[in-house]
């Protein structure tokens, strides 16, 4: 499995809530080491770059879209495929954990 570097980043730590200097590691998926001087396959340069563990938003409408304002008069195949484009844009700003909060009424 590849490992890439990521170098001289700001690293936030989750558990001091400090911001530091340092280097990480990412092996397949899964961050393998935090600290100076790592070594790996593959180097990125993150130097000016804030690094941090991906974000938990526990309040989100996944199928509840523009377009789909009303997902019960869909299919439930149709509904489940409007929630991709919504977690898509979730992940590019650095959300990898949601809790869906539904659309806002009970069933009907």
């Amino acid at each position: 499995m590849k490992r890439v570097l990521l170098a001289g980043g700001s690293v936030f730590d989750v558990r001091s809530g400090e911001v530091s200097q340092a280097d990480v590691v990412v092996e397949g998926e899964r961050i393998a080491a935090v600290g100076r001087g790592l070594d790996a396959d593959e180097a990125v340069d993150c130097a000016g770059s804030l690094l941090v563990p991906g974000f938990i938003d526990c309040h989100t409408h996944v199928c509840m879209t523009p377009a789909h304002e009303d997902p019960y008069g869909l299919p439930r195949s149709a509904r489940s495929l409007s929630a991709v484009p919504v977690l898509a844009a979730l992940l590019r700003s650095g959300v990898t954990t949601v809790r869906d909060a539904g659309i806002g009424r009970g069933p009907r």
